[in-house]
């Protein structure tokens, strides 16, 4: 739920008899620090029209809980302590504002980088197998060579080991053939997989 929302409110409804996390607004004024002094909480999902979630949604607007912030000791407690407060979670530590970033929308530029490493080394694989471009003097070739390199291992799973390439000029080789190591693919990928543990922890 903290992945995915952020941050949580943990408080305890007295009228159902039960503990909740449950993503929280605003209802209210803030303090001299600037967080939130009292809250209610909302639906984890939204965008359902039925009476159900229409209920929940009314239900928890109605709820205003109190942010509890300092700790107290076990002798302090009270049963009254339970109703009308909650206690606010955070993924990671807050900057100047009172909401962060859900940690999936943190990660999924990481994740991204991270899923094209494996691609990429594949790629740098195929081409130093001594796949060449072909050149050809007209459409009607280019598509002819076209549907050759589709042919072969349906053109090296999308590799395309021949690239069709319309002009006067002779291309031998489409790179400066630098190919990347492999394993300069999974490094990084390890790199990365190592920074995004570095995060989480």
């Amino acid at each position: 739920m903290l992945y995915y929302k952020g941050q949580l409110c943990f408080f305890y409804d007295k009228n159902l008899e039960e503990f909740y996390f449950m993503p929280y607004a605003l209802d209210g004024t803030i303090d001299f620090y600037g967080r939130y002094n009292t809250i209610h909480p909302v639906p984890m999902t939204s965008g359902t029209e039925d009476k159900g979630s229409k209920a929940q949604a009314q239900y928890l607007a109605e709820l205003k809980l109190k942010c509890v912030y300092g700790i107290k000791l076990p002798e302090e407690l009270r049963v009254e302590d339970l109703d009308g407060s909650a206690v606010l979670l955070h993924d990671y530590t807050k900057q100047l504002a009172q909401t962060i970033v859900p940690r999936v929308n943190v990660n999924d530029p990481l994740l991204d980088v991270m899923a094209e490493c494996v691609p990429f080394m594949r790629t740098a694989l195929i081409s130093s197998t001594g796949i060449n471009g072909i050149r050809v003097n007209d459409a009607d070739q280019q598509q002819n060579v076209t549907d050759a390199a589709r042919s072969v291992e349906n053109a090296a799973l999308t590799g395309k080991p021949w690239i069709p390439i319309i002009g006067n000029v002779e291309f031998q080789e489409l790179t400066n053939g630098q190919l990347g190591k492999s394993e300069e693919y999974m490094l990084a990928m390890q790199r990365k997989l190592m920074n995004f543990k570095q995060k989480l922890t």
